[in-house]
């Protein structure tokens, strides 16, 4: 079943990490999460951005996007599931 809340309720500017990223001419509302990673046995953290799905459509893997002066790609295909938000995997460019 799809989640069908209205997911700007959760993503605003009075939540905790948000964030508005641009991407091409667009503005993104975001949360910026570090998440702990451990790939390869190695630890660190792993940075997503969790979107407005509405706002992100046409974002794809390699997609160019900046956070303030930080620039970042997609590192991987947008996480699209059922959940009602957008969640962009990163690297810093």
């Amino acid at each position: 079943m799809a989640f069908t809340e209205d997911s700007a309720m959760f993503i605003n500017d009075g939540t905790p990490n948000y964030v508005q990223a641009v991407t091409g001419a667009a503005l993104v509302d975001a949360l910026l999460i570090d998440n702990f990673a451990d790939d390869y046995g190695v630890g660190g953290f792993s940075r997503e951005l969790h979107c407005i799905p509405s706002q992100v459509a046409a974002v794809a893997r390699g997609t160019a996007l900046s956070i303030g002066v930080v620039n970042y790609k997609v590192r991987e295909t947008p996480d699209t599931s059922d959940h009602g938000i957008t969640i962009l995997k990163l690297e810093k460019a």
